[in-house]
């Protein structure tokens, strides 16, 4: 919002000044990656791929420059934040996702992977959670002092949560299944509770499975979590949007340029948001979206199996 009021302030032309915005930040999630790839593989022939790879995706455009959504400004900063924690930094970490949180809830997918590090001992550190919320109630400040009632304000994603009691909208999770609207909303809670505890109980199970094993904590194994554990987050929650999906896109980016030969399943992500979007641009679902998510989890299961290798061949033996 305060964005969206600065950009109204500066330019006569408030749709194409709030895409810059959006374009700006295009281009900053792509030096992030940059910095991600070159941190962990000090090559920058991988490094500008993967800058390219960002800022001609499909999904990145479409989202910005065509659609002026905002989702690349929240996942920028959880770019960022990765960057950090492959640095070793902890706080820094955690500061940028705070600020992604301040701009979005939906930066809490990215909250497994980091309590999974936790407990892992890789970088992360519990104390430096606080800056999350640190972060938020800071970000609220300017609103509440002009006007806007301070509860309400610390309250806006609690009330969020409750907008759509749907299991989907419009995203090919395991809710697309039972049908694209559920109209029969008297189990809405049923399902929705339960496919919560879904989620977590599975999280729970590769959090488990992890810190059981002494592994060596590859770049390429952290980079295949993190997109595993946001994949999850998003396919079996319920109330998932069209749009809660980009940061797996981002994800299966550094995912695929890390390791060529698995650019197909960055493509294979990208196309899944490409159809779900049609929607919502031209008016027309080009394929049925039970089977878009059937392909979705098609998706979820190879880089879970590709985890799974990967946690073997880096497995220390005792």
């Amino acid at each position: 919002m305060y964005l969206m009021c600065l950009v109204s302030y500066i330019t006569d032309n408030d749709l194409y000044g709030l895409k810059l915005v959006s374009v700006l930040f295009d281009y900053l999630a792509s030096i992030a990656v940059f910095l991600i790839v070159y941190q962990l593989t000090g090559n920058v022939r991988k490094s500008i791929l993967g800058m390219a790879a960002l800022l001609l995706s499909p999904t990145v455009i479409l989202d910005s420059a065509y659609w002026c959504q905002c989702d690349i400004i929240y996942t920028s900063f959880l770019l960022f934040a990765l960057y950090f924690f492959f640095k070793g930094s902890s706080r820094w970490c955690l500061i940028f996702v705070g600020i992604s949180f301040a701009f979005k809830l939906q930066a809490v997918f990215l909250l497994p992977f980091l309590v999974i590090m936790w407990l892992k001992g890789k970088t992360i550190r519990l104390r430096d959670f606080v800056w999350i919320p640190v972060i938020y109630v800071l970000s609220a400040l300017p609103a509440w002092m002009m006007g806007r009632d301070f509860k309400e304000l610390m309250l806006v994603y609690f009330d969020q949560t409750n907008t759509y009691p749907w299991g989907t909208l419009e995203y090919p999770n395991i809710y697309a299944l039972l049908g694209e609207a559920m109209p029969d909303m008297r189990h809405a809670d049923e399902v929705s509770g339960a496919g919560s505890f879904m989620a977590i109980i599975l999280l729970g199970c590769i959090a488990y499975y992890l810190y059981t094993r002494k592994v060596e904590l590859t770049g390429e194994l952290i980079v295949t979590l993190a997109l595993l554990t946001v994949a999850a987050a998003v396919y079996f929650l319920p109330h998932m949007h069209d749009r809660y999906g980009f940061l797996i896109d981002l994800l299966a980016i550094i995912y695929g340029v890390l390791h060529v030969k698995k650019l197909p399943v960055t493509c294979g992500f990208m196309v899944i948001s490409i159809l779900i979007f049609m929607p919502y641009l031209i008016a027309v679902l080009l394929v049925p979206l039970q089977y878009i998510s059937i392909a979705m989890l098609g998706l979820i299961v190879y880089v879970g199996m590709d985890f799974y290798r990967q946690v073997r061949k880096n497995t220390i033996l005792q």
